[in-house]
């Protein structure tokens, strides 16, 4: 563990950090943001406070750097030796030595683990240009050269590369003239075999040169024939693609318009585009023609009558036909003449309520929650009526009672009036009570030979009663008093410290800042 310094990671909102270590004065305190030092200002002894806060994974470090070349103590003969000037010396010396001691940890040294120098994961700076092989070497110079024989390797490489690429076309270069060569070789064999063909054809020829003269007279006959012929099937074929292009639009249009028979709605049509108003199907599992409305799906037509017409069974209505669904509720309307309500109405939220005339005559019974502005309570109880009317009891007004006291009139009480005693328990230290709890407490000193009855809170002029003081098995319990606490000559008193001995402090509140006390010692315990 370090005893003059602290490392913190910043988290890009934290800017206030604490100061973990003692130090005599606070210049000797520095702290430095990713190893630049940095200005800051006190929180409080313990916590200094940056500008800004350093970004996420930043190094924050708190460090103490006590001056050794200045004794911050110079003692002079004769002079009074006090023990702030001792202990300032001495904490100057302890200092030091606690931060040499950080300081030779975070330099080289010896790895017990491995037996090899280590620099304990910090930065060395402050390097010279190597000069033998086996020096160290600052980033800079590691950058430069290995930037620079990069660079030659990178040349190297794309030298290397050029040249690879002419070697390849060479060869493919040569390869293509040895197949030009034998390519020539071949064709000089092939005309030598034509020539031989030739002579024979020639021979064949006039032969077939005289039959040809004869049948030359026959195919001009047939070719006339012929032309005639492939015109008429032109015309034949073209008026046949024109009758099948347009049988199969129709037909596309019509399979694109009704699209068949299916159990759900479909989703697109036959050629898988986007459904149009007025696309028909028919529905295998309604047994009826549907049509497309350009959002939806309906029926295209009711078959039958109303009774044949699927209802499904909703809230009353029992039916699962439209007629029988209609029959049912002409049966339970309510006339607009008039009528008996044999069950409860209830408006829910958001409803508005019809208006009611006056009513003249009879009676009204099961009406709740009649609103204050049409003549209620606006509640279903006596309570909540009283409320919303501004008459609760205790609250907007006080319930009768012949024998209640009030707080601005004289008062003759007939019956005994007691304050209960508040038990605090144990208490050390600082003791400092809340006179709006109680006016009587009782405690028992625990702890600390020495503790303090500190001013109250809440004090409140002609407040009085009494604080029952316990010493505990110890005893040796001692009690001094804030400045509120106003004694007889100002005489503070000293309490009673045998073990278990009971003193009490009787007191009245003169004012905020004045409390009239008496201390009666040694009670006895209970």
């Amino acid at each position: 563990m370090a005893y003059s310094y602290v490392v913190y990671t910043g988290n890009g909102a934290t800017t206030q950090y604490a100061i973990p270590f003692q130090y005599i004065k606070k210049e000797h305190v520095k702290v430095f943001v990713n190893f630049v030092d940095t200005a800051y200002t006190y929180v409080n002894n313990t916590t200094v406070l940056l500008a800004s806060a350093p970004a996420n994974g930043i190094r924050v470090e708190v460090r103490r750097f006590t001056p050794a070349n200045t004794p911050l103590v110079d003692f002079v003969d004769g002079s009074t030796l006090v023990a702030s000037d001792l202990d300032t010396s001495n904490l100057q010396h302890l200092f030091l030595e606690q931060e040499l001691d950080d300081s030779l940890k975070q330099t080289v040294s010896i790895d017990a683990a491995t037996g090899l120098p280590s620099a304990g994961n910090q930065r060395i700076i402050n390097i010279g240009a190597p000069v033998s092989a086996n020096d160290a070497a600052t980033k800079t110079y590691v950058d430069s050269n290995v930037g620079a024989v990069s660079a030659s390797a990178t040349a190297a490489a794309a030298s290397a590369s050029a040249a690879g690429t002419s070697a390849t076309n060479a060869a493919n270069s040569a390869t293509a003239s040895a197949n030009s060569a034998t390519a020539s070789a071949n064709s000089a064999t092939a005309s030598a075999n034509s020539a031989t063909a030739a002579a024979n054809s020639a021979t064949a020829a006039n032969t077939s040169a005289t039959n040809a003269a004869t049948s030359e007279d026959n195919a001009a006959d047939s070719e006339t024939n012929a032309l005639d012929s492939e015109v008429n099937a032109a015309n034949s074929a073209t008026a046949a693609a024109n009758s099948a292009a347009a049988a199969l639009a129709a037909f596309d249009q019509f399979d694109d318009r009704y699209l068949g028979s299916f159990a759900v709605d479909p989703i697109l049509d036959n050629d898988g585009d986007p459904l149009t108003a007025g696309d028909l199907y028919f529905s295998t599992a309604l047994s009826a023609m549907r049509v497309y409305t350009g959002a939806v799906w309906v029926t295209a037509y009711v078959p039958g009558d109303a009774a044949s017409i699927l209802f499904t069974p909703f809230g009353t209505i029992a039916s699962n036909n439209v007629q029988g669904a209609i029959q049912e509720l002409v049966n339970e309307k309510l006339n607009l003449t008039g009528g008996t309500l044999t069950g409860a109405v209830t408006f829910v939220a958001g409803q508005t309520t019809p208006a009611v005339g006056a009513i003249t005559s009879g009676t009204v019974s099961g009406i709740t929650d009649l609103a204050i502005a049409d003549g209620g309570t606006g509640a279903s109880s006596t309570t909540s009526a009283r409320a919303n009317l501004g008459l609760a009891i205790g609250t907007d007004v006080q319930a009768f009672d012949a024998s209640t006291a009030k707080t601005n009139t004289v008062q003759t009480f007939t019956a005994a009036q007691r304050g209960s005693i508040s038990a605090l328990g144990n208490q050390s230290g600082t003791i400092t009570l809340n006179m709006a709890t109680a006016n009587n407490v009782s405690l028992t000193l625990n702890a600390n030979s020495s503790n303090t009855l500190a001013n109250p809170t809440n004090l409140t002029a002609g407040q009085s009663g009494a604080i029952f003081i316990t010493q505990d098995a110890t005893g040796s319990r001692t009690l001094a008093y804030g400045t509120n606490w106003d004694f007889v000559n100002g005489t503070t008193p000293t309490l009673t410290t045998t073990a278990n001995a009971v003193d009490v402090l009787v007191y009245s509140v003169r004012s905020a800042s004045s409390i009239v006390c008496q201390l009666l010692t040694n009670i006895g315990p209970l």
